[in-house]
């Protein structure tokens, strides 16, 4: 019980060092002050330009499904 207790607190730790805010890009990996968490997007962090391709493809992807 204490291994699978262990094992899941490093599961838990990973997600959340793997949520955190660093100001890097997560598809560009461009380290700039502009980067966002976007929640609409799968709660990724993007700086402006990605933001907009990942909205913009999202939206054909919806319209034309």
């Amino acid at each position: 019980m204490k291994k699978l207790l262990c094992v899941l607190l490093a599961v838990c730790a990973v997600f959340c060092f793997a949520g955190c805010e660093d100001g890097k890009c997560d598809l560009c990996e461009k380290k700039t002050e502009d980067c966002k968490v976007y929640e609409e997007l799968d709660n990724r962090e993007l700086c402006p330009a990605c933001a907009t391709k990942e909205a913009l493809k999202e939206g054909i992807d919806n319209i034309f499904g």
